[in-house]
């Protein structure tokens, strides 16, 4: 009876289904399109695009778990056998010849048993040999044509690359030769820029030997201020004294001397 196992599968490197492989029994089918119509039903092609493809793939990896169960069902068969000869070597050293009889059937059995295993992975072995190759004939045609159209468009490329490439060196010579002629105009700039500075802090420095004698004369022009204005409140002093007097002169004379009168 087949077994049924479900394993992870990815497609188009997004999306995970649940794919059912079926392992064979352990005669496997010597053909192996017989073997994929008992398992699928019908044989997948290529010519019905990528959705083929995938179930081509989910065979392949059926095949390949079904290779490694037939593998280990060998093993472990191989290893039944084994301890069968180690215990037949201890019998026949000690027990009955009655015993032998049913001693080497047994082994027979476990030999063929073993026959039947290793078959079995041989058979699984070639039948996933066989559908990789039938997996990767079909793209061996189109890789070929890949290549030539790949090797054609490599070609035109390196062609256009070339005339870009020569265009654009051309243009970064004009360039630099452009750049070159901007520095040294640049240079002579900065060599005027240096002596306008140069001069500038010589102004400066004048200017502001300048300002020092301002401030200088500023502070004796007040003090001569403040001489002025002293004096002048003096002189408004003295003049106030003199209207006073002046005043007071003119009303004498303006008053009538009482001793005349009298005589």
């Amino acid at each position: 009876m087949s077994m049924c196992i479900s394993i992870e599968h990815t497609i188009n490197d997004s999306v995970n289904e649940q794919v059912t492989c079926w392992l064979p029994p352990k005669n496997l089918p010597k053909s192996l399109f017989d073997y994929l119509e008992n398992c699928y039903g019908s044989i997948p092609d290529f010519a019905n695009g990528g959705q083929k493809l995938v179930i081509w793939e989910n065979i392949l990896v059926s095949l390949f778990v079904t290779l490694n169960a037939h593998k280990a069902v060998w093993a472990i068969e191989k290893e039944q056998v084994l301890k069968s000869q180690e215990l037949m070597s201890t019998y026949f050293s000690t027990a009955p010849e009655a015993g032998h009889v049913i001693l080497l059937q047994e082994t027979k059995e476990l030999d063929n048993k073993l026959i039947i295993a290793q078959q079995n992975f041989q058979n699984a072995k070639d039948a996933f040999e066989e559908c990789q190759s039938c997996l990767i004939a079909p793209f061996k045609d189109s890789v070929t044509v890949m290549e030539e159209t790949t090797n054609q468009s490599t070609e035109c490329l390196h062609e256009d690359m070339d005339s870009i490439l020569t265009d654009k060196v051309d243009s970064i010579q004009n360039t630099i030769a452009s750049m070159g002629r901007k520095r040294k105009h640049l240079e002579s700039r900065v060599d005027d820029v240096v002596a306008d500075v140069h001069d500038l802090n010589e102004r400066l420095s004048i200017t502001e030997d300048l300002i020092g004698s301002l401030k200088k004369k500023r502070k004796e022009d007040g003090n001569m201020m403040d001489n002025i204005r002293e004096n002048a409140r003096k002189y408004t002093d003295a003049a106030c004294k003199c209207q006073l007097a002046m005043q007071t002169f003119l009303n004498s004379l303006n008053t009538p001397n009482l001793n005349d009168e009298k005589h």
